[in-house]
């Protein structure tokens, strides 16, 4: 990584301190590995990685089913048909290896959510409007955004080792 030390050369130690540290850690995206910038999960890190986790399942290459075939020949269209049908194919990048696995271990955090707060997780890291939330969960919009932090405050709460007051069960299969 090129500092910004050869371009422009900062004026007093602190500057270069400064420097340093933007270049390193930025707050608009926080450390992968740990989850913050000080290392301690926060509610808004663990939705940062909830969000990145359902981009990434998106991108992965969609089941298909072995076995069936199909035998009629293939028809040959004119140029004009191909680009009037609708079922164009989509190309999606597929994920790195460590999406894959930063998206598996977010899905293994969910055990730790009932199963109406892993639906809500799910439906707002795939970015679903809040009243559409809300009308799937027949309650206001600020009701389900509490509820929503909540979840969030539990999962970043057993990362960080406080499981309501307790250590959490077993964190060496979370990752």
């Amino acid at each position: 990584m090129q500092s910004l030390e050869s371009t422009q050369e900062p004026k007093t130690q602190s500057q270069a301190t400064h420097v340093a540290n933007t270049l390193v850690r930025s707050p608009e995206r926080p450390n992968k590995a740990t989850g913050g910038l000080s290392g301690v999960w926060t509610a808004q890190s663990v939705a940062h990685r909830f969000e990145s986790a359902a981009v990434t399942a998106r991108r992965l290459p969609s089941a298909q089913v072995q076995g069936y075939f199909n035998a009629w020949p293939t028809i040959v269209r004119s140029q004009w048909e191909l680009l009037a049908r609708e079922d164009r194919a989509v190309r999606r990048i597929p994920p790195t290896h460590q999406d894959v696995q930063e998206m598996l271990q977010a899905m293994r955090w969910v055990q730790w959510l009932e199963v109406e707060q892993r639906h809500l997780v799910w439906m707002r890291a795939k970015r679903y409007g809040w009243r559409e939330i809300a009308i799937r969960f027949a309650c206001d919009r600020s009701t389900v955004w509490r509820r929503w932090n909540t979840a969030l405050e539990i999962v970043a709460g057993s990362l960080n080792g406080q499981r309501n007051g307790m250590a959490p069960k077993d964190l060496s299969q979370v990752g």
